[in-house]
């Protein structure tokens, strides 16, 4: 059995990976429009909207509250969702400055490789 070991990555790594992951599944993305529609809702009102078992919407909300997209209030026996917005916006940049740091060193190190 292998076992993922994230402790050998970097913070940064994680937290990219953990933001990412959180877009891995349309079910979620599907979740986040609905929640920018909507501002709040209950896991009920998305299940409504969602072709999915209420466990998987459930899983997929737990998902993307790690991711720190969105948040679960607790209101007497209710639990509401809301976007995170700073936190998506924080994640957003994170994420691009290293897709952008990536290309860059990629750039830089194959100038003239492809040069006959």
């Amino acid at each position: 059995m292998t076992y993922a070991k994230k402790e050998h990555f970097s913070a940064r790594f994680q937290e990219i990976s953990s933001f990412s992951k959180a877009f891995s599944h349309p079910a979620r993305l599907v979740i986040l429009d609905f929640l920018a529609k909507e501002r709040k809702a209950l896991s009920g009102d998305i299940c409504e909207k969602i072709p999915l078992s209420r466990e998987t919407v459930s899983h997929h909300l737990q998902e993307l509250v790690k991711s720190g997209m969105i948040k679960g209030v607790t209101a007497g026996r209710n639990v509401y969702y809301y976007l995170q917005p700073q936190n998506i916006l924080e994640m957003e940049e994170k994420f691009h400055r290293f897709l952008r740091e990536l290309a860059a060193r990629t750039i830089s190190n194959e100038e003239g490789i492809f040069e006959s």
